[in-house]
């Protein structure tokens, strides 16, 4: 299922604490700039998620991520320095400290 974290072991790729994403293989149309287009999920390996900090003016804290869960590439578009067009899906994640 696109978006679950596959099992991978160790030394085929995957370092310890990655974790590998399959993208899935189905091509489907996505909106882009006012139109739809034609885009193929892409596997892909979270090697590393960080969270921001921010002290609130009540002197609370929230940590947040962005949690990606698919990267579709866009077939035949390009961002102005040539390279290929991605969209995301993730998720944020928030976690409320102090």
């Amino acid at each position: 299922m696109p978006g679950r974290a596959a099992r991978t072991p160790v030394g085929q790729g995957v370092q310890r604490g990655e974790t590998l994403l399959p993208g899935g293989s189905e091509e489907m149309k996505v909106p882009y700039q006012g139109r739809q287009v034609e885009g193929s999920p892409v596997d892909f390996l979270t090697r590393k998620e960080d969270f921001n900090e921010y002290q609130l003016e009540d002197g609370k804290v929230l940590r947040i991520k962005m949690v990606v869960t698919r990267i579709i590439r866009l077939e035949g578009e390009t961002a102005p320095d040539g390279n290929p067009v991605y969209l995301l899906q993730s998720q944020n994640v928030v976690a409320p400290i102090g």
